[in-house]
């Protein structure tokens, strides 16, 4: 009899909850704004480039020392390119300019490779899961419309923007060492500044 009494308790308890949760408050309109919104391709393949190009627990030739990279994309409209800016904080206390050079370089091949493309010819390398073109599929996976050639007209126009840091171990002091610039097409490098 008491076990049956704690059953009926506890079914009046599950189905009591189950109603209160069933019942849905309206968004607040900010919310319902964002929820109306459609995500389109671009915008969400700038946000998955983004992260694809964050890269923790890298070690860094010639210095061989752990650091990190950590980017964003954007689109320039003034040239219409996809910009890829990436910081890369490399973990020591002193850096040489030419050894930050190398770091650069090194990210630069290493962002190349993960785009797609063989860092020592700057050619695409033959189709295969670093392609950058499904980073831009639609979320909906819809492919109408897309150009032909659609996958080389992304990649001529991504470049990368990567500066490089000293970042002291024992200190909240980070240093700016280098920035250079490539695209992901080819072996050129800019240093700049």
């Amino acid at each position: 009899m008491r076990a049956r009494s704690v059953f009926n308790n506890s079914l009046l308890f599950v189905m009591l909850v189950s109603a209160a949760l069933s019942v849905r408050a309206e968004p607040a309109p900010v919310s319902k704004y964002l929820m109306e919104t459609p995500l389109n391709a671009f915008d969400f393949g700038l946000f998955r480039l983004a992260q694809r190009y964050d890269m923790p627990d890298r070690v860094y030739p010639p210095i061989n020392r752990p650091g990190r990279m950590v980017s964003v994309a954007n689109y320039d409209r003034e040239r219409g390119y996809i910009v890829i800016a990436s910081n890369v904080f490399v973990a020591t206390s002193a850096m040489a300019a030419d050894d930050a050079k190398e770091v650069c370089r090194f990210a630069v091949a290493d962002a190349r490779f993960y785009g797609g493309v063989d860092p020592k010819t700057g050619e695409r390398l033959p189709k295969d899961i670093r392609s950058l073109a499904m980073f831009f599929e639609s979320p909906s996976g819809s492919r109408t419309g897309e150009p032909a050639n659609f996958e080389q007209e992304l990649m001529s126009i991504v470049e990368f923007r990567i500066q490089v840091y000293a970042s002291h171990p024992r200190q909240s002091k980070v240093e700016r060492k280098v920035e250079c610039v490539a695209p992901l097409l080819g072996t050129d490098i800019r240093f700049v500044g």
